[in-house]
């Protein structure tokens, strides 16, 4: 007999492969077991019965008995929640007893601690005022045992400072009021009306100076007034909110200010001796001048020796520099805090004069009224003749006005008269000829909004201020005629799209013309009518 798995040769009678393991099948039938095999099978299904009852009855003793532990955990958690509740509750308890008594202890303690603080205040006032008391009396008893001293010593320290305050803010004030009149003397008496009357005086007179000459003065007039202008502005800061510590600061200022200022007093008396030589020598010497020179030289010093006097009467230390410090850099510092107070002052007023302004042309009507064509430079130099200067100053007024109406939408802003006059003091005239180069800038940017074509920028302003002075002084009064020509170009061209006309519709009615379709070209935020519009 052979393998049927692996071909070996098996022995009679085996019942596995020798070579493979592989179990040898034989032929006997079911029906041909013996009874061994009988037997065999009845045992294992009888083992098999007892296995299975024997899980059965395993699984219902285990589940009882999971039941019951279950039970019990449950019972032992319910218990260790209510022993857990118990103990919060007491330890709540506890601590709130423990907060209600430490607030009682501090609160204790306070009232103890303002019955201390009381008690000590009260004895310190009874003090004091038996102190007071003791030293009014020997201040009596002095002044009775000695009566030709005149002046009584003062006992309060506040006292004396506040006395020192009040009298630096009336010496402010009355020097301040000095100071003005000097700023408007010299800069609009003696320059800017010297300066516009010269080309009449060189054609109806004899004029015993040279145009250059008297441009030369006229300048130096401006800057001495601008000088006392800046001085003026300094008292009233004084006058205004004068403290202590302040009192450097404000020495220095007016130090450097009256220095340049008797400076340029020097130089004009030169001036005034070189010129007028020969007129004395013909006429004669007056003392007009050297009482003029002595009067400029009295405001220079005005302030500083003022200010010197005061703090020497109250006793008070007097400071130009800081021990160790460095004069230039504090008079710098000194100066930028004034110019800063300065700003937000004008600022302030600036904005208020503004707002009362458009309330005004509200409630008269007059922000719908067409804008005025008619500027010119012949009746802004006779009527600036006539009024000393006032015209003038009107014009420019209404120039920044229209000027913010026009250019209404580009983001900037012209300045109104009042910074103009103050930040030209502050900077000695140098802010006056950056506002007319921006004016003009604004208007020649401006008039592509209204299809004009112009050809004078703020350069052309500014060359003809500065540059053209020297051409017998005509430079400035083509600047202006630049800037009034203008203005009245834009103006015209403003009443055209709003009104109809310069002079707004028949009738002198002050309605708006009808709206026109909006275009923004090449200027965003503008919302403007289109200029190539014929039906404009």
């Amino acid at each position: 007999m052979f393998c049927t798995k692996c071909g070996k040769e098996i022995n009679p009678g085996a019942k596995f492969c020798p070579a493979c393991g592989n179990p040898v099948e034989t032929n006997s039938t079911p029906n041909e077991q013996t009874p061994v095999d009988e037997t065999k099978n009845n045992t294992f299904e009888q083992a098999k019965s007892d296995v299975t009852e024997a899980f059965a009855e395993a699984d219902t003793v285990v589940s009882a008995v999971a039941d019951q532990v279950v039970n019990v955990a449950n019972e032992a958690v319910e218990q260790v929640e209510k022993a857990v509740d118990g103990a919060a509750k007491q330890v709540q308890e506890t601590v709130e007893e423990k907060r209600a008594e430490r607030a009682e202890q501090a609160a204790q303690q306070t009232a103890q601690t303002q019955q201390i603080a009381q008690a000590q205040q009260t004895a310190q006032t009874q003090q004091t005022t038996q102190a007071q008391q003791n030293t009014q009396y020997q201040q009596n008893t002095q002044y009775q045992q000695a009566p030709q001293q005149s002046q009584p010593r003062m006992n309060d320290q506040t006292v004396v400072t506040s006395s020192f305050a009040q009298t630096i803010k009336i010496f402010a004030a009355v020097a301040g009021v000095i100071l003005a009149w000097g700023f408007l003397r010299n800069f609009i008496g003696n320059g800017l009306y010297s300066l516009i009357r010269l080309p009449f005086t060189m054609i109806t007179s004899y004029y015993y100076s040279s145009p250059v000459s008297v441009i030369f003065g006229s300048v130096l007039s401006i800057l001495q007034g601008l000088v006392f202008g800046v001085m003026a502005i300094i008292c009233y800061f004084m006058f205004k909110d004068f403290k202590e510590e302040q009192q450097k600061d404000y020495a220095q200022t007016l130090l450097v200010g009256g220095v340049v200022a008797a400076i340029i007093a020097v130089i004009r008396f030169i001036r005034l001796i070189i010129v007028s030589w020969d007129y004395w020598s013909y006429y004669g010497f007056t003392f007009g001048e050297i009482f003029w020179f002595f009067k400029t030289i009295f405001f220079a010093a005005l302030g500083i020796v003022g200010l010197l006097v005061i703090c020497l009467i109250f006793g008070k230390k007097f400071e130009l520099v800081t021990p160790g410090g460095n004069f230039v850099e504090e008079a710098k510092a000194a100066f930028k805090n004034i110019f800063n107070k300065t700003s937000e002052e004008v600022g302030v007023l600036s904005e208020k004069i503004d707002q009362k302004q458009a309330e005004r042309e509200v409630a008269t009507g007059v922000a719908s009224n067409p804008l005025p064509t008619n500027y010119s430079l012949l009746k802004f130099i006779l009527l600036g003749m006539v009024t000393c200067g006032i015209y003038i100053y009107y014009t420019i007024h209404c120039v920044a006005r229209d000027t913010n109406k026009t250019c209404a939408g580009d983001g900037k802003k012209t300045r109104g008269l009042i910074l103009l006059i103050i930040f030209s003091m502050l900077t000695c005239g140098i802010y006056a000829w950056v506002y007319y180069y921006m004016l003009g800038n604004r208007m020649n940017e401006n008039a592509k909004r209204y299809g004009i074509d112009m050809q004078e920028n703020g350069t052309t302003i500014l060359l003809w201020m500065l540059f053209g002075a020297l051409l017998c002084g005509i430079g400035p009064y083509i600047a202006w005629h630049i800037i009034l020509k203008n203005t009245n170009a834009l103006n015209q061209a403003y009443n055209n799209r709003n009104f109809g006309g310069p002079q707004g519709p028949q009738g002198g009615a002050t309605q708006a013309a009808p709206q026109q379709p909006a275009y923004q070209p090449e200027y965003p935020g503008y919302t403007v009518a289109d200029p190539t519009n014929n039906q404009q």
